[in-house]
């Protein structure tokens, strides 16, 4: 159930600047040092369910760079600051957890 029931529903709640791309689950981009990783999240039922998935990722660690939170298709991409694929997936775990920490259930989308 949302936590924040009162909210009007949102299909799509866009944090990032710029749309991360789609068809990729963990991605090191050339042009800078970005990674993206995707995330299921299942509970997101509201845009207050989404700013708080996005607030507990920005929260998690201070690499995060962008947050992409598809409500529909309970979808969230996370841009990371990291040197390569192998050191963003390292915070993998530190995503997860954040957003089970703000009462969502999380995992990675593979």
């Amino acid at each position: 159930a949302c936590p924040l029931p009162n909210l009007r529903r949102a299909r799509r709640f866009r944090v990032a600047a710029a749309a991360l791309p789609r068809g990729f689950t963990v991605r090191a981009a050339s042009d800078d040092d970005t990674v993206e990783i995707a995330l299921k999240v299942d509970g997101m039922m509201c845009e207050g369910c989404v700013e708080s998935v996005t607030e507990a990722l920005r929260k998690a660690t201070p690499d995060v760079a962008a947050v992409d939170v598809d409500l529909e298709t309970k979808m969230v991409r996370v841009g990371v600051n990291a040197e390569s694929a192998v050191a963003g997936l390292t915070l993998m775990p530190a995503l997860v957890d954040a957003v089970k920490g703000a009462g969502f259930d999380a995992e990675p989308e593979f």
